[in-house]
This record gives C-alpha cells, sequence and structure tokens, in this order.
C-alpha cells in the first residue's frame, strides 16, 4: 500500500512562519545600556571638571568664615579685624561718578606667624597674601570690587589695599569702593587670603 505524499503548507502559511526582524529598539539594546550608564558618568566627570577648574586647588574661594564676637578672624597665622566701615562725606577733588557714594573700609591686619617652612632664610621669610576686600550687598550677591586712582585717590604705602607678606606687624588694608546711591545695605565685606579655599566675611550694617 502506498502512502500518499502529506500536503505541503500554504504559501501564506510558510510566510507566516518566517522569523519577523527584531525592531530598532531590541537590535541597539546593548548600546543604548552602555549609553545609559555612560552618560552619567560623562555628564558627572565634566561637571567635576568644570567646577575643579573654577574652584579647585584654591583657585575660588567656596567657604565663608564669618568673624566672630569681637570681629577678628584668625587665619594662616594672622588675624584680621576688626574693621571700620564708612561713607566718605568729602570728595572734593574725587572723579565719583553722579549718583554715587563712596564707601571706606578699613581692615586689621595682624600677622603673628609665617606660612613658610621651619628654617626658612630669614630673608626668605613670608607672612600670609591676599586680594583686595570685595563689598557684597547681601540682598542680592552684587559685589563691587575696590577703586582707588580710577576716581583720583592716589596710592599710598601705609595705604595697602593687599595683604603684604613681608610686613612682620600689624598693618591696615585701606579700601574704597564707588556704589550707586540708590543701594541698600547691609553688605559683607570680603577678605581671601591666597590660596586656603576659603574666605574672611564681615557684615557692614550700611
Amino acid at each position: 500500500m502506498t502512502i500518499p505524499t502529506p500536503p505541503s503548507a500554504p504559501a501564506e502559511d510558510a510566510a507566516l512562519q518566517t522569523p519577523r526582524p527584531r525592531g530598532w529598539w531590541r537590535r541597539n539594546g546593548i548600546a543604548l545600556a552602555v549609553i545609559a550608564v555612560v552618560a552619567p558618568a560623562l555628564a558627572g566627570f565634566l561637571w567635576w571638571d568644570g567646577w575643579n577648574a573654577f574652584y579647585g586647588h584654591g583657585a575660588r574661594p567656596v567657604a565663608a568664615i564669618a568673624a566672630d564676637a569681637g570681629g577678628t578672624v584668625r587665619m594662616s597665622g594672622t588675624t584680621f579685624g576688626p574693621i571700620q566701615t564708612g561713607i566718605a562725606k568729602d570728595t572734593s577733588g574725587m572723579n565719583l561718578p553722579d549718583g554715587t557714594t563712596f564707601h571706606i573700609a578699613i581692615v586689621d591686619v595682624d600677622p603673628q606667624e609665617p606660612i613658610t617652612p621651619e628654617g626658612t632664610d630669614p630673608a626668605d621669610v613670608r607672612f600670609v597674601s591676599c586680594t583686595a576686600p570685595v563689598l557684597v550687598q547681601q540682598s542680592t550677591g552684587r559685589q563691587w570690587t575696590p577703586l582707588r586712582a580710577e576716581v583720583g585717590v592716589p596710592y599710598s604705602s601705609d595705604e595697602p589695599e593687599t595683604c603684604n607678606s613681608q610686613a612682620e606687624g600689624p598693618y591696615k588694608l585701606v579700601v574704597g569702593f564707588v556704589v550707586p546711591d540708590d543701594v541698600e545695605g547691609p553688605f559683607w565685606l570680603d577678605v581671601d587670603p591666597a590660596g586656603d579655599g576659603r574666605f574672611i566675611r564681615f557684615s557692614v550694617e550700611s
């Protein structure tokens, strides 16, 4: 007895049984998983690199140290403060823009300990250095840097604007700021000892 040959599947059924190509998401699953892991890490690195370039290694001060009840701060072997502030009443001979006032700040600086290692040649001993103080409006964060020659105030070595790293005794920083009449306090007076990563903040009421 002859066994009949089974009928072949219809052409349309054969087409349905052919595996369909995977979708785009499945084909690229591994690449997408890698991106999901790498992208946040790359973003974090770029953020850190930018932050480090701007603030790292003491490039910019990031931590404010407020003056104590006596109005002083000790940092890097030096005592800063107290301070005296006020607005110049006699501005004759000065080149002030209309609608501005000249705010004056005086900061006592008393270097007690050198920042150079022990055993350093006495001629090479250095004390703390600092940039010129900055006036900051507390309510807005707006800042003013000192002006001197620009408004007609002559330079004086007895009234420095920045710390004297060679001074072994007390001295005073004397700075002036041109501030618009409509700007109101309170303010901060910020002093940045170079390379520390911290800065000193004095409160100024007006």
